[in-house]
């Protein structure tokens, strides 16, 4: 099964993620009746997601959130994790000076 990650951050756009995604998934499953059942979830979902960034970059939160959807040979995740944890890890390991 193919597998599709929509990372999201604080500077994500709707529009751009959710076109993106159509763009990588095949036709064949695009024709399916579980896509049309659940395309309105997902883009629902990804516009979800995106608010929320906005919002926790403005507190100063930590989270992690996952949403998988399986598709007809497909497999939907979209992640809203900030901070990005690899960036987090950077800057921890910059200030103790690690290489």
């Amino acid at each position: 099964m193919n597998v599709i990650k929509v990372d999201i951050d604080n500077d994500s756009l709707t529009s751009e993620l959710v076109s993106r995604l159509e763009q990588r998934l095949p036709e064949s499953t695009k024709s399916t009746p579980e896509f049309q059942l659940l395309w309105g979830q997902i883009t629902s979902s990804i516009d979800d997601l995106v608010v929320k960034a906005s919002k926790f970059t403005r507190k100063g939160t930590s989270i992690r959130i996952e949403k998988d959807y399986d598709l007809p040979n497909v497999k939907i995740v979209i992640v809203l994790e900030y901070p990005k944890k690899r960036n987090l890890l950077s800057k921890i390991s910059k200030y103790f000076g690690a290489k």
